[in-house]
């Protein structure tokens, strides 16, 4: 079923056929980018949350101590959740609007 106009269009054509029939097609995709991005902003707040877990575990507090930096694994989290937050407000308040 490919048409050769590319995966964004593609993508479009997924986010725009669900939503309620009296939206037009504009406002279900901005709808769908929205909820795209509350869901990222969820699923950055609870890798925050256990990437903060990580940096203040007993195995980041002996890296620290012996190093003077926490694990790598905490840092990869806080920073990957700090990415998904950024992104997922950014998505839910512009709305995919150009």
């Amino acid at each position: 079923m490919d048409t050769g106009r590319g995966f964004a269009h593609n993508a479009r054509e997924l986010v725009t056929a669900a939503g309620p029939p009296h939206m037009n097609p504009q406002q279900r995709y901005t709808m769908g980018v929205r909820v795209i991005g509350a869901a990222m902003v969820v699923a950055g707040a609870v890798l925050g949350w256990f990437g903060w877990q990580e940096y203040n575990s007993f195995s980041s507090s002996i890296s620290s101590a012996l190093s003077g930096s926490p694990t790598d694994r905490a840092m990869w989290m806080l920073g990957g959740a700090a990415v998904l937050l950024l992104l997922g407000l950014g998505l839910a308040l512009r709305g995919g609007g150009r």
